[in-house]
């Protein structure tokens, strides 16, 4: 079983390029991630939010629901009222915990955070929000955020 990673922000939050920092990847691609416990995970890492490409964030979607994988998947996506139908567009076997880091001044309004908690009532996870990430290193960024998901 997987769980879903997101950074949540808005526009020139610096979400791909925490993704980035945190992942060394710049394309879609699965990766192995240490975890603080010495475990280690397969995480399919999506670069771009969906809301800028929805295309290719529905058929990367499609392309872990056929082969049936239980990665974790870390993907971007903007606070708005789109956002919990592309999380349900993810199989529930790689949404079994869901970690939201919010980047940006914005955050997430209380009506997202409420329709995220009725996607996933028992296991969500709303971290504490980076709201200067526009103007931060992305390293420093995603520095904290491992530090919140217990990444080495």
């Amino acid at each position: 079983m997987g769980n879903l990673y997101i950074l949540m922000g808005r526009e020139r939050t610096r979400k791909s390029v925490t993704i980035r920092a945190l992942t060394g990847f710049t394309r879609c691609n699965p990766l192995e991630v240490r975890m603080e416990n010495g475990d280690t995970k397969t995480i399919y890492v999506i670069t771009s939010s969906a809301q800028e490409d929805a295309r290719g964030f529905r058929n990367k979607v499609v392309r872990i629901n056929q082969e049936g994988y239980e990665w974790d998947i870390l993907p971007a996506l903007h606070p708005d009222d789109k956002a919990p139908g592309f999380i349900q567009r993810i199989p529930e076997a790689n949404r079994q915990e869901i970690h939201v880091v919010p980047l940006g001044a914005e955050g997430i309004s209380p009506d997202l955070q409420q329709d995220l908690s009725d996607l996933q009532s028992s296991h969500l996870n709303i971290c504490p929000g980076i709201p200067d990430s526009a103007n931060m290193p992305a390293n420093e960024i995603a520095h904290q955020i491992r530090g919140e998901w217990g990444w080495l």
